[in-house]
């Protein structure tokens, strides 16, 4: 998958078509690869680290125009309605596991549990807070 933001040099210099792994890793493989040298070694875990910071970036953008739509409802109504309106575990979404790793990794592992309260239980304070975050 390709990154956003790219431009001609990188486009040219960077690898968006194959995947290489180590054949030497499994070991119920009957072929065994001679082991590659040590740049090619940090080319894959350069890959990797970068397939990971593209999840977690997607996973961002799918919460960030989660919560948005959520954000806009809660602007709309009424304030005597504002301060009772809450949230499920799920945020709105269909499932709260990725949401909560994603607030892991910005906030930390203490405070994950500490912000998806506040989201849920007093979501005009907190989502317009996590949403600058998350921004």
């Amino acid at each position: 998958m390709a990154g956003s933001g790219r431009n001609d040099l990188c486009r040219s210099a960077l690898n968006d078509e194959w995947d290489s792994h180590p054949t030497w890793s499994n070991e119920e493989s009957g072929f065994l690869a001679p082991k590659t040298n040590v740049y090619a070694e940090a080319l894959h875990r350069s890959e990797e680290e970068r397939h990971e910071y593209d999840f977690y970036l997607d996973a961002i953008v799918r919460i960030i125009s989660m919560l948005e739509p959520i954000n806009n409802k809660i602007a709309s109504l009424p304030n005597k309605e504002r301060g009772s309106f809450e949230l499920k575990a799920n945020l709105g979404g269909s499932g709260k596991s990725i949401h909560q790793r994603v607030i892991k990794n910005i906030y930390g592992r203490e405070a994950r549990l500490e912000f998806m309260q506040a989201m849920q239980g007093s979501p005009l304070l907190a989502i317009p807070v996590v949403l600058t975050r998350l921004k």
